[in-house]
């Protein structure tokens, strides 16, 4: 895919993105994986709270920002196509 290329918010998926936050990282800019293969079987559970937990503390502010770098005009709100 090229960057810039509008792909509707129904079929957008992590690899049309070329900025995000990987969620458990730290720093933001480093690898973090949720591991499910460890035969608990209330891992999902206790990976869902993880990930709320994750949400609230790093994904909300992460978006917050995205949002005032548009609104300040040092991003373009929308995606720029390539033809």
């Amino acid at each position: 895919m090229s960057w810039g290329k509008f792909v509707a918010p129904t079929k957008v998926t992590a690899h049309d993105v070329s900025k995000r936050i990987r969620l458990g990282a730290r720093p933001p800019n480093e690898d973090h994986w949720f591991r499910y293969g460890m035969g608990n079987p209330s891992i999902f559970d206790v990976l869902a709270k993880q990930v709320i937990v994750l949400v609230k503390s790093q994904a909300t502010e992460w978006w917050n920002q995205e949002v005032e770098q548009i609104v300040d005009g040092n991003r373009p709100s929308t995606p720029q196509s390539h033809h």
